[in-house]
């Protein structure tokens, strides 16, 4: 738009066009990255003997170095630079230029503040960013049910391209080819939709916001309603950082309201809405090199640089209840869930992991849920997004369609719920191996809780094992035929090491399932702590029964056992122990095993000090004899 304006200005003066658009870029930090890469074009052309090192050089920066005053002018106003980073930007020029004393150095900065409502405007069109897919789910009532309507576009075609439709005009087209392939022409439209579900592929607050206000503006919503829900957005905002990275979490919560529709202050109509952040557990990739990082990952991280957004990241298991400080890389990459995989699949080097990601969800009107996933690793859909579609579709297609969510209230639940009964949810496809008399490896579907427990349970076969394999080299052989402990031979030595080194594999083992248990766990309890906010009555639900008012009833949703997966996982640790605790009897039963044949072996060497003791004896006495006859 910048650009066709000052076309209109200058038609004939490239220079001055391109000249307006620097200033329009040096207005706002946002825009700071593009100009930056404008200025490092001209310092190339110029052929400037610093252009080695302007890679790292800001904007203010490439502004002084090539003496860009109006440009300076406007990065100073709009950006409060340190005094550290003006001098470095003075450093580039020579000590003789004139330029580095100028007044423009010491011009104050500004800023203005504005209202929530001066940000209700379509969004800027932005570079092109490939292969991040919104999907969007309709509910259209039909013929008195619920039919279903899934599409998928590009977050850049549906936000920020510059000829884009919008998200209506996008579901308007997919509805009407679905009418026109299935049912009567126009039979969804926007008198049909009963709500709609829109998930994005990343924990992005800008496209969060964005597709929000898309929404609104497409709903024809007041300035001040968009104000209104920014507002309570903010307070639901809470960031934590990770040491030593710039990505960060947000800190999981579950914020409630009631909010006026309309302009008039006067209004009594209410809207409920929600922001949710919840951690959950999901199947994910480990790249085997140094770094855990792929072409999509460094595509996202550089638009998250140039528009200036905060990273939120994909954990793993460890990283999650570590923290990224900690140096976690080596048990990543030896997760329990890897080690059953290569250990009962035909993929032998498999990279498949337990992530901790994070669910973001608001409602943002009775009619629109807008959802993300933190950006996956491996480029694939998001498998629990997939798996809760899928669910949908099966539960419309059998004999208890009527329990298919029909509200905003009800597919908030059903959502959730799926994310925390994720120890059964969350399903790994696999390929078992070639079976006799087939060409092609055989498929099963397994899950977490499945996993866990396979891996518990192969410890326990293991030790049942060795245990018999313990009672054979000591039980049988033990004794001699007069009832006396017999010596160890080497072969036994060596028997009885493999034994202890096996019983050893499987206590470590153990462990690993255990503490991987503990910190699924803690992400349940955090889980639990949200669910408790969405469901329980807030103060101004309260007050909303008292003064007659029909505020959402969140707290009738819960049809989740909030003990449920926590029992789950405690059945499975306790599993685990019983398990560690025989394997150490092993051990046991080795060292008892020593310390018998030690305390046999000292009773036999103090039979022999004792003959020898008597038989010295007997020596001397004779001797003593022998001598005094000689003497006589």
């Amino acid at each position: 738009m910048i650009l066709f304006s000052a076309q209109k200005l200058y038609p004939g003066n490239k220079r001055k066009r391109n000249g307006l658009y620097n200033i329009w870029l040096a207005m706002r930090k946002e825009r700071f990255a593009n100009l930056e890469q404008v200025l490092r074009d001209k310092l190339l052309h110029r052929r400037d003997e610093a252009a080695q090192l302007a890679g790292s050089w800001n904007a203010l920066d490439l502004a002084t170095r090539l003496h860009k005053r109006e440009i300076l002018e406007w990065l100073l106003r709009s950006y409060r630079w340190t005094k550290k980073q003006k001098d470095h930007a003075k450093g580039l020029l020579p000590s003789s230029d004139d330029f580095r004393d100028h007044s423009i150095w010491n011009a104050p900065f500004l800023r203005q503040g504005r209202s929530n409502g001066q940000f209700y405007r379509y969004p800027e069109p932005k570079a092109r960013l490939d292969g991040f897919q919104a999907s969007i789910v309709d509910f259209h009532t039909y013929d008195k049910q619920l039919d279903i309507v899934c599409d998928s576009c590009e977050v850049f075609e549906l936000l920020y391209k510059e000829d884009s439709k919008g998200l209506q005009a996008h579901m308007d087209t997919a509805a009407k080819q679905m009418s026109e392939d299935f049912v009567e022409p126009n039979t969804y439209n926007e008198d049909s939709l009963r709500f709609r579900w829109i998930h994005l592929p990343a924990n992005c607050m800008e496209w969060m916001n964005d597709m929000t206000i898309v929404t609104y503006l497409e709903k024809q919503k007041k300035r001040n309603e968009y104000g209104d829900f920014l507002k309570f957005l903010q307070q639901s905002w809470h960031e934590l950082p990770e040491n030593g990275v710039r990505g960060k979490y947000m800190s999981p919560k579950c914020l409630k309201k009631s909010l006026l529709i309309g302009e008039s202050e006067r209004s009594t109509k209410l809207e409920s809405v929600l922001a949710l952040y919840m951690p959950y557990i999901t199947f994910g990739y480990i790249n085997t090199n140094d770094q855990d990082t792929n072409d999509r990952d460094d595509s996202l991280n550089r638009y998250y640089e140039t528009s200036n957004t905060i990273i939120h990241k994909s954990r793993t298991l460890d990283g999650y209840f570590h923290g990224a400080a900690a140096e976690t890389r080596s048990r990543d990459l030896d997760q329990v869930v890897t080690r059953w995989i290569q250990r009962n699949t035909i993929n032998k080097q498999s990279s498949d992991i337990l992530r901790v990601d994070q669910l973001w969800l608001w409602v943002i009107d009775d009619k629109t849920i807008i959802s993300s996933g933190t950006n996956r690793a491996d480029d694939d859909t998001d498998p629990i997004f997939e798996e809760i579609s899928n669910r949908l579709l099966n539960i419309q297609e059998s004999p208890n369609s009527d329990t298919i969510p029909s509200s905003v209230d009800s597919l908030v639940k059903f959502i959730v719920n799926f994310y925390i009964n994720i120890l059964d949810n969350l399903i790994l496809d696999i390929a078992k191996g070639v079976e006799s008399g087939q060409r092609t490896p055989t498929s099963e579907r397994v899950s977490v809780y499945q996993i866990f427990a396979d891996s518990i349970e192969e410890n326990n076969a293991e030790e049942k094992k060795l245990r018999d394999e313990l009672k054979k080299l000591v039980g049988e052989n033990a004794l001699d035929e007069t009832g006396t402990l017999r010596d160890i031979t080497p072969q036994g030595v060596e028997a009885l090491s493999r034994v202890v080194s096996k019983a050893q594999n499987i206590i470590t083992d153990i462990k690993d399932i255990r503490d991987e248990l503990n910190i699924i766990a803690s992400v349940v309890q955090t889980q639990k702590v949200v669910l408790d906010q969405l469901c329980n009555p807030t103060e101004e639900d309260v007050h909303l029964i008292e003064t007659g008012q029909n505020p959402r009833q969140m707290s009738l949703l819960r049809s989740t056992d909030p003990d449920y997966v926590p029992n789950r996982i405690k059945d499975l640790l306790r599993y685990a122990e019983e398990t560690e605790k025989d394997t150490s009897s092993i051990l046991n039963l080795r060292m008892n095993q020593l310390g018998l044949h030690e305390a046999a072996e000292s009773r036999r060497q103090g039979r022999t000090l004792m003959a020898f003791t008597i038989v010295t004896s007997i020596f001397v006495s004779s001797t003593n004899i022998r001598n005094r006859t000689l003497e006589s």
